[in-house]
């Protein structure tokens, strides 16, 4: 029946308990995963996501799965913004562009497709990250040097630091339990070498 009759009447909309339950079964296995969210409209992800190596808002597709299927598997690329503000807790309702503070979880707009998230001049090798998982120091070994930067699963800038040494040790006792990306990148703002970090809690 249509969402808008009653299915999505919610004081407190976020992922429900069986859904938390499912993605933190397959968070156990250790393997990467997407969250492909169905919803009529943004729910409370703050603690939901922030182990996923990717999110989509699929929103109501009804039977045209495959305008999902085929972004997924690069048959086509994400083109979708948001067309209104994701917030980050029920506190923050009712939350829109211009509002002072405005510190969604996703600002109006937001939307990333391959071609802006993609790592170039990747070179694995020369980047290496111990111990791994790491809890409250990690030390990075890179035979090139340049600004290190430390993402979480989302691509949300977590920590930065210069890298001007071929190893450094780093302080990630800010850093939750999750899956971290680590780029060093050069004066010309090039990306050079990545790695990737696990950290448990």
């Amino acid at each position: 029946f249509p969402y808008a009759e009653g299915a999505g009447d919610n004081s407190n909309p976020q992922v429900s308990v069986s859904d938390q339950n499912v993605i933190s079964n397959v968070k156990s296995l250790g393997v990467p995963y997407v969250i492909l969210l169905l919803s009529g409209r943004p729910l409370i992800l703050t603690n939901t996501i922030t182990d996923a190596d990717a999110v989509v808002a699929c929103w109501l597709p009804g039977t045209e799965g495959e305008g999902i299927t085929d972004v997924l598997f690069g048959d086509y690329d994400f083109t979708g913004k948001l067309s209104q503000t994701w917030p980050a807790s029920i506190s923050q309702e009712p939350l829109n562009w211009g509002d002072s503070p405005y510190a969604p979880l996703y600002a109006y707009g937001y939307g990333i497709d391959y071609e802006t998230s993609a790592i170039r001049d990747v070179n694995i090798s020369s980047v290496s990250v111990y111990p791994n998982p790491a809890t409250d120091m990690i030390t990075v070994h890179a035979d090139r040097r340049g600004t290190l930067e430390i993402f979480n699963s989302l691509g949300q800038l977590m920590l930065t630091t210069d890298h001007a040494a071929n190893w450094q040790n780093i302080d990630i006792t800010g850093l939750n339990s999750g899956v971290y990306q680590l780029k060093i990148i050069t004066e010309k703002a090039q990306v050079i070498t990545t790695g990737f970090v696990k950290v448990d809690r």
